[in-house]
């Protein structure tokens, strides 16, 4: 029975494993996307007594988790100068429909209408001084965030850290909610460059393979185990 449920549970650990690694593959081309990753363990199921021993069911259970993995993504330059990629650690903000603050490292960047600075989803970007407003001229924007026009001041962007310790959320599009730390040191933004997601597609591709054997293996064994308990029963029934 044991091996049946630990068979189940690695099953379905190879299934939840494939639809986060289909997932980051579906987004290897979006800018600043961070790829997802999987960990799970086969745990006996075990219960306390009296006395604070331990003893073990004939159950098993799946511990799971994933986690975003942080790590840098290339940098390739386009030449726009709305175009940011951040160079090391640090999130941009934005404010969405509902005036609260979501971050994100897609730094595909553009001016709305009223000459607001906006991500790609419409949503504007913040600076120290709250939503960014450009008038018409030159801009530049320094590694440290200080954006120019002809040569004056506007703003500051905004670049804030997840404390690593707390949950990291993802919200689509490249944007993410987590709790703000003030430690650690933040990275430079890259004027007309954007970071690619750092997703390795032929690794990936390479690991969903594993996991289909993975899981066929597994299938194999459970109906194996089926056999052996229908050749089991109908013997019992000839006694």
């Amino acid at each position: 029975m044991e091996k049946i449920l630990a068979a189940t549970s690695n099953m379905l650990a190879r299934i939840r494993e494939l639809e986060i690694t289909a997932n980051n593959l579906s987004n290897v081309n979006t800018p600043g996307y961070k790829r997802d990753r999987y960990f799970a363990d086969i745990l006996e199921e075990i219960q306390t007594v009296e006395g604070g021993a331990y003893i073990f069911e004939s159950g098993m259970m799946l511990g799971e988790q994933s986690r975003v993995d942080l790590s840098q993504g290339p940098l390739d330059q386009t030449g726009n100068p709305l175009d940011l990629g951040i160079n090391g650690q640090g999130f941009f903000v934005v404010e969405d429909d509902a005036q609260d603050e979501v971050y994100t490292r897609n730094g595909d960047f553009h001016l709305d209408r009223e000459g607001y600075l906006i991500a790609n989803s419409g949503k504007r970007v913040l600076g120290q001084g709250g939503r960014i407003q450009l008038p018409p001229g030159e801009i530049r924007i320094s590694k440290g965030g200080r954006i120019t026009v002809d040569g004056k001041l506007i703003d500051e962007l905004r670049l804030v850290l997840p404390d690593q310790n707390e949950p990291i959320l993802k919200r689509g599009n490249s944007e993410y909610l987590f709790t703000v730390t003030p430690d650690g040191e933040k990275g430079d933004i890259v004027q007309g460059s954007l970071e690619r997601s750092n997703v390795e597609p032929v690794e990936s591709m390479v690991r969903m393979v594993e996991l289909q054997r993975d899981f066929e293996s597994n299938q194999r064994m459970l109906k194996s185990f089926d056999e052996i308990n229908r050749i089991a029963a109908n013997e019992i029934g000839k006694i």
